[in-house]
C-alpha cells in the first residue's frame, strides 16, 4: 500500500479566487480601469499562491477586470449567461463584442451558467456561479439598490450577506472603498 505524504508537497500552491462583479455602464472607465488593476495587484500581493480571476464578460467593468487580469499575467475564467452565440446579442457594437470575444477566447476556462436562456434571469445564475467559488470578490457599484435580478447590487449584498471578503469600486469615481473581510491579510492556507 502506497502512504500518502503527511505534509504538502513543496511544489502546490494554493489557488485563490477573487470573483468580479460590476456595472456596464461606467461614466469614467479609465478611472475606474486603473482602480481594478490596483485592487488586482493588491489581492496578488496578499496571497500565498497563485491569484486567479472569475468573471463574466459584459460590456464595462467585467471587461476591464479580465483585461486587468490578463495584463497581471493572471489565470482568469468566464462565466457565461447563456451561450457564446446568445451572448453576442447583449452587445451593441461589433469593436465590444471582438472585445470581449478576444477576452472569452483566451480565458483559462469558459463555462455557461445552468439554468436559463433569458436575460436577467441568466444573468443572476452567471453571478452566483461567480460568488460560489470566490475568496474574495471585487465589486465596481454605483451604492444604488437594485434595479432588478442579475444586477451588481444584488451580488454586493450576497457577498455582505455570505461574509465573502470584498472590497468596492465607485462606478463613478473609480474610488476604491476600504476592504471588507472578517480575515486580514495576508492570507495564507494552514
Amino acid at each position: 500500500m502506497t502512504s500518502v505524504p503527511s505534509t504538502p508537497s513543496a511544489g502546490l500552491r494554493r489557488l485563490w479566487i477573487l470573483g468580479f462583479a460590476g456595472h456596464r455602464s461606467l461614466p469614467d472607465p479609465d478611472a475606474v480601469a486603473k482602480s481594478i488593476r490596483s485592487a488586482v495587484e493588491h489581492f496578488r500581493s496578499q496571497v500565498d499562491g497563485e491569484l486567479i480571476g472569475r468573471s463574466s464578460a459584459a460590456s464595462g467593468a467585467d471587461l476591464l477586470f479580465l483585461e486587468a487580469c490578463r495584463d497581471a499575467g493572471l489565470s482568469y475564467s468566464v462565466v457565461l449567461p447563456f451561450s457564446k452565440k446568445r451572448f453576442r446579442e447583449d452587445f451593441a457594437s461589433d469593436a465590444e463584442w471582438a472585445r470581449a470575444k478576444a477576452l472569452i477566447d483566451a480565458a483559462t476556462s469558459v463555462e455557461i451558467a445552468p439554468g436559463h436562456e433569458g436575460a436577467p434571469e441568466a444573468y443572476h445564475l452567471a453571478a452566483r456561479e461567480v460568488l460560489d467559488v470566490s475568496d474574495a470578490m471585487l465589486l465596481v457599484w454605483d451604492g444604488q439598490p437594485a434595479r432588478g435580478l442579475g444586477g451588481t447590487a444584488e451580488s454586493v449584498q450576497d457577498a455582505r450577506d455570505r461574509k465573502v471578503p470584498h472590497q468596492i469600486i465607485d462606478s463613478a469615481t473609480g474610488v476604491s472603498g476600504p476592504f471588507e473581510s472578517d480575515r486580514p491579510f495576508p492570507w495564507t492556507d494552514a
